[in-house]
């Protein structure tokens, strides 16, 4: 439960909701479970174990740039539409798959254009 608070709101703050008051809700929400201090501890211990590195690309980030880049070199005419599609179907599907996180975004988006 403490971890899900912390997520969300680390979440929320980088999303750009201005309205921290929402930290004594969760702790409202939570009972007895954690203290408004020791969610900002956890919110700071988990800030520290990412690095603070709250924006990582994905490869939906990659996948359109991709399309593009091959649209501006061979005329895809028509197909573009289906390719967007059916490529961000496929990065999609890779976020089921436990291994794709060791694979760079970029090279997620460019298999998943590929295939389409």
């Amino acid at each position: 439960l403490l971890l899900a608070s912390v997520a969300l709101t680390i979440a929320e703050k980088f999303e750009g909701d201005k309205d921290f008051a929402q930290l004594k809700d969760l702790n409202d929400a939570m009972g007895d479970h954690a203290s408004n201090e020791e969610l900002v501890m956890a919110e700071l211990e988990m800030l520290n174990a990412i690095d603070y590195n709250l924006h990582r690309p994905t490869a939906e980030h990659h996948r359109y740039w991709i399309v593009e880049f091959v649209n501006d070199r061979v005329d895809l005419g028509n197909e573009k539409g289906r390719i967007l599609k059916a490529s961000e179907y496929l990065c999609e599907m890779t976020l089921l798959c436990a291994s794709a996180g060791r694979w760079a975004p970029s090279v997620q988006a460019a298999c998943g254009c590929l295939a389409a």
